[in-house]
């Protein structure tokens, strides 16, 4: 089982055993519940606060505030580690490691920005904090691609789906990218 698939069904089971704990307790007992799921919830979002506003301003192009914003959170995670235990929110599920998010979005920053080496680093720094970590791979593809060359593309593009993200649409429009690139650098 890929840790994707895995970390869905651990992400459906506990709100399914939310669900049904909301359902089965007493009325005192379920509000009190709900308080701390909702509490925990609130803690880990002002926790990761830096971590989101990394990725409005990354949604929104502001690259500068988006890499500082990433970087600052990450400071933070290694200053704190109970701010790293709770942190949580700021996890997917490709990995855990709300770190190497921020490293890989960091990378996604410059790729966007086409500077292919610095992008590199930074994905290879997020797959040094986390190996399993499939979207860096991605990324080394569309970095590959973006330099022309196939076939390191297609071995990063081979990891990311060991590793269990297996988007056809988005692997496919990496190789597309390699595809546009051959045609524009042919005509």
């Amino acid at each position: 089982m890929t840790r994707p698939t895995r970390n869905r069904l651990l992400f459906a089971a506990f709100w399914l055993a939310c669900l049904v704990l909301g359902n089965v307790l007493p009325d005192v007992v379920r509000v009190v519940f709900i308080a701390l799921i909702l509490g925990a919830a609130a803690f880990s979002y002002a926790v990761s606060s830096r971590f989101f506003a990394g990725r409005r301003h990354l949604k929104t192009k502001q690259w500068v505030d988006a890499i500082a914003a990433f970087q600052s959170f990450e400071q933070e995670l290694e200053r704190t580690s109970w701010k790293r235990t709770f942190s949580w929110l700021a996890a997917g599920i490709y990995t855990r490691d709300p770190v190497a998010i921020a490293r890989n979005n960091v990378g996604v920053v410059h790729l966007e920005n086409g500077k292919l080496d610095l992008a590199e680093a930074s994905f290879r720094s997020a797959l040094e904090r986390d190996r399993d970590y499939a979207v860096p791979h991605l990324n080394l593809g569309v970095a590959a691609a973006r330099r022309g060359d196939g076939k390191v593309m297609e071995a990063e593009l081979a990891e990311a789906q060991r590793l269990g993200l297996t988007k056809k649409k988005a692997l496919a429009s990496v190789r597309a990218l390699l595809v546009s690139r051959d045609t524009r650098s042919a005509g």
